[in-house]
């Protein structure tokens, strides 16, 4: 997945849950400039992406392409 394809899923997440930009900022702590760089495709760090995730109520799962 790319960053753009991240950014257009994170997106929907949130339109999905109903929260403007700026609500998901107040929730978060994120600035919203943040928020607008990573749904636009731009790099931001892992914890910004997990709290973002925790408050649209996700988490992230990682699993091997084996199965193991």
């Amino acid at each position: 997945m790319t960053t753009v394809e991240l950014g257009r899923y994170m997106s929907s997440l949130r339109n999905i849950k109903g929260y403007t930009k700026p609500e998901l900022a107040e929730k978060s702590n994120i600035p919203v400039r943040t928020i607008e760089r990573l749904e636009h495709g731009e790099n931001v760090t892992i914890d910004v992406f997990l709290s973002l995730l925790k408050v649209l109520g996700f988490k992230l799962v990682i699993e091997s392409e084996d199965g193991e």
